[in-house]
């Protein structure tokens, strides 16, 4: 399941550019990571909180 990021510039679901397997997610410790915005180019700084799985069209952490 891929690993997505509400951006904090335009809003849209993004999918994260960091690769991540379930094990991974769940014991990483993502903390001010910035991100940037694949539409305008702009950057932001998330958390581990900020992504969430997709899984057949429904969100989830």
């Amino acid at each position: 399941m891929p690993v997505y990021f509400k951006c904090k510039i335009c809003g849209e679901k993004h999918p994260s550019p960091v690769a991540f397997t379930k094990e991974s997610f769940d014991s990483s410790t993502i903390f001010a990571q910035t991100f940037k915005c694949p539409k305008t180019g702009q950057a932001a700084k998330y958390d581990l909180i900020d992504l969430f799985w997709e899984d057949k069209g429904k969100d989830r952490i």
